[in-house]
C-alpha cells in the first residue's frame, strides 16, 4: 500500500513539473535567446556584486585584525 502512495506522489511531482515547464514556457515573456541573454546577464552582475561584497569583508576582517593587533602589541608593552 506504501508503494501506491508513493508512485501516486512521485507521478504527481511529474504531472506538476510537466504542466509548470509547459505554461512557463507559454507565457515566457521573452523569447529563449532573449531569456538566456538577461539571465547571463543577471549572472554576470550577481558575481560582480558578490565579488565586491566579499572584497569589502576581506578589507573590514583585515582591518580589525590590524586594530586587534595593534592593541595587543600596545597593551604588552605596558
Amino acid at each position: 500500500m506504501a508503494d501506491n502512495k508513493t508512485d501516486s506522489v512521485h507521478s504527481s511531482f511529474l504531472l506538476g513539473g510537466i504542466i509548470g515547464g509547459f505554461l512557463g514556457v507559454l507565457f515566457a515573456p521573452y523569447s529563449g535567446k532573449e531569456s538566456r541573454k538577461r539571465l547571463n546577464r543577471w549572472v554576470d552582475d550577481t558575481l560582480d556584486s558578490t565579488k565586491d561584497t566579499l572584497e569589502t569583508i576581506q578589507d573590514d576582517i583585515k582591518y580589525h585584525k590590524d586594530h586587534l593587533v595593534n592593541k595587543a602589541q600596545h597593551l604588552l608593552k605596558k
